[in-house]
């Protein structure tokens, strides 16, 4: 592509280029510090689109971005009290190579110190679940930033930050980042700088090596034929993750943007199904620009059918307690699939996101978090068909304590944590029950605990059952369905749907013929997250989309059902209720 940056007025001064930013305008306030608040980082437009394969990035996208970059460098540095070790990587959307300079510049002119990921000269690729990983594989590093829109199109770009954990910043921390950000007015960037370079895309290999041994053990997947679709870039570490097990993998080189697996059209499905048959091959995984979103095209008898996380990942948890005895808690976000949750010794329901799924992780595992993400999360655990809302670790060492005396667990059990969402996170920790008495209960692990998108044990514990021959479909209640939409929405949009239907909670209202009762999932401050219809068998929720404008739609029913109904939902928030 054909990218030019237009000019920013600066100086030098000593060392440095000091960057005069731009004035913002009240949208771009809005989107440095947005009302609706993201699941992970910021995402921001970073580009232009001119004409075929011409962008620009322009002087206030610039601008945007040196300012969250200073005001993570400020605020960080605050928190800790002293200079910091820094891990910044990107994922492989072109306008990546340039951030990661800028950023480079930012971190190392205020005296930090700069780590990448190894490869070529002037890139620091790595995927988001490697990079959130890093923090807790390598104890020395204080903050992560990962420089990736995901699966959203090229001309997005964005920062997603994690600091001291392998969880995402959220609440008063980005409230602060986003605060900062607004009120600078220059940037000094360095001129020259060093860095060191680390290979994680290793470690982190060796890290699931070890922990799926621990799991369930590969014995099929050596000589297994796979394709493999990263649908923007190279996707190394997966692909050498791969290589490791033996697998003869078959890689699609064929850029998309926006590069996002869920949203596959008919003829990106014939191509993959075309692939598959050509290679041999059971199956083909697809993921996006930074890999932590997963989608599953796998043949069945003569056909072939997409896999959706929810139905991946609710298979994959069936079929380790069914027919392995393994032993799972069960940490899920509201719209994910509860196909699943009959099989789990504890079952926990969050808001959307690992900002709200971490919390639980390390709730379980008694590790302290900023307070903010605990009065800020969507944190439920499922006592006896209701839903508890968690402020604190008791609920949740009372139901350890029930789960013991019921014999469902017991003291020394390895426990299988499982943290995962629709959209294509999965994560897999292991936690062992060492103590259980009436004024404490105590969990261990002697794995780094991982709480953000980690999918990548997943997808090669799927690919190892597929080869297996276990039919993954069989795992799944067929007799419902789920499936899920958007519709556009701004952040102010957003605001006034959530607000209308706010007004109906504890109601019930009509829909397509259909009455509805509506119900809501809070944070431990109050502020409603989702929206709940339920009828009879049929449940649908609707949330604020935290990474693009839109509102998302979800659907679980029956199949005679289910898609009429989300239709319908869709098209009375849509027309009557914005």
């Amino acid at each position: 592509m054909n990218l030019k940056i237009e000019e920013i007025p600066s100086r030098e001064e000593g060392g440095a280029i000091v960057v005069s930013l731009p004035p913002l305008t009240e949208g771009e306030r809005g989107e440095i510090d947005p009302i609706v608040p993201p699941t992970s980082g910021i995402r921001l437009r970073v580009m232009e689109q001119k004409g075929p394969d011409q962008y620009l990035i322009t002087k206030s996208y610039y601008g945007m971005f040196l300012r969250i970059l200073k005001a993570t460098s400020l605020v960080c540095e605050k928190r800790l009290g002293r200079k910091f070790r820094i891990l910044i990587v990107s994922d492989d959307r072109p306008s990546c190579s340039w951030i990661t300079d800028i950023a480079t510049k930012v971190f190392a002119h205020d005296g930090h110190h700069v780590i990448h990921q190894i490869g070529p000269a002037g890139s620091s690729r790595l995927s988001t679940p490697y990079a959130s990983a890093a923090i807790a594989l390598n104890t020395d590093i204080d903050v992560v930033i990962v420089l990736t829109a995901s699966h959203n199109a090229i001309i997005w770009n964005g920062l997603k930050i994690y600091f001291q954990r392998p969880i995402p910043i959220a609440g008063d921390f980005m409230k602060a980042i986003s605060h900062t950000a607004l009120d600078l007015r220059e940037v000094p960037l360095a001129k020259r700088y060093e860095v060191e370079t680390r290979d994680i895309n290793a470690q982190n290999n060796n890290y699931i090596a070890t922990l799926i041994e621990k799991i369930l053990p590969l014995k099929k997947l050596k000589g297994a034929k796979v394709v493999f679709w990263p649908m923007m870039g190279e996707a190394k570490e997966l692909v050498d993750l791969f290589t490791r097990f033996g697998t003869r993998l078959h890689v699609i080189h064929k850029e998309m943007d926006p590069p996002d697996p869920t949203r596959l059209n008919p003829d990106q499905i014939r191509e993959v199904v075309r692939v598959i048959k050509e290679q041999g091959a059971k199956l083909a995984i697809l993921v996006d620009a930074d890999r932590d979103r997963v989608v599953v095209i796998a043949r069945r008898g003569n056909e072939f059918v997409e896999l959706t996380p929810n139905e991946i990942y609710t298979a994959i948890n069936n079929v380790l307690v069914k027919q392995f005895a393994r032993n799972l808690i069960n940490v899920r976000t509201i719209p994910s699939d509860p196909r699943g949750d009959g099989v789990a010794s504890l079952n926990f329901i969050t808001g959307v996101g690992y900002k709200h799924l971490g919390v639980i992780l390390y709730m379980l595992a008694n590790v302290e978090v900023d307070p903010s993400q605990v009065s800020t999360g969507v944190l439920y655990l499922e006592r006896k068909g209701k839903l508890v809302q968690l402020q604190d670790t008791a609920p949740v060492h009372q139901a350890i304590r029930d789960a013991v005396q019921a014999g469902t667990i017991k003291v020394g059990d390895h426990l299988i944590a499982v943290l995962w969402e629709e959209s294509g996170g999965h994560t897999f920790n292991i936690l062992k029950l060492d103590a259980v008495t009436d004024k404490n209960v105590t969990l261990s692990s002697t794995f780094p605990l991982i709480a953000d998108k980690f999918p990548a044990v997943a997808v090669i514990l799927l690919c190892e059952l597929v080869e297996r021959g276990i039919d993954l479909f069989a795992q799944i209640d067929r007799s419902i369905i789920s499936n899920r939409t958007v519709i556009d929405a701004n952040d102010h949009e957003k605001v006034k749907i959530m607000g209308n239907f706010m007004n109906l909670i504890g109601k019930s209202v009509t829909i397509g013929g259909r009455v509805y009762q509506v119900g809501s999932f809070q944070d431990n401050e109050g502020q409603t997250e989702v929206i709940s219809l339920t009828r009879d068998k049929t449940t649908i929720y609707f949330r604020p989309s935290g990474t693009g404008p839109n509102i998302r739609i979800y659907v679980f029913g029956p199949q005679a059902t289910a898609q009429e109904e989300l239709t319908k939902v869709t098209n009375d928030i849509n027309t009557k209720f914005r």
